[in-house]
């Protein structure tokens, strides 16, 4: 009984390893590994520079970086 869980588990382990690689391998091949810091940078534009938090929840104003609310 016991050997059919190890079986089981290292099957999953198995399957999920061959997964990652052939995502990997998927990836690479797409070019999506080429810039990886690019890709990071891509969603900030002049509205809303590096560094500086403008997000908030509704109804919330955006904080700044040390926590407090902006003047």
């Amino acid at each position: 009984m016991g050997s059919t869980y190890y079986i089981l588990v290292f099957t999953m382990l198995g399957l999920l390893a061959i997964s990652v690689i052939g995502g990997m391998w998927w990836a690479i091949r797409r070019g999506q590994m080429k810039s990886v810091k690019r890709g990071a940078f891509v969603i900030f534009d002049d509205d809303e520079p590096v560094g500086q938090m403008t997000d908030a929840f509704p109804g919330e104003r955006p904080r700044s970086s040390d926590g407090e609310p902006p003047a």
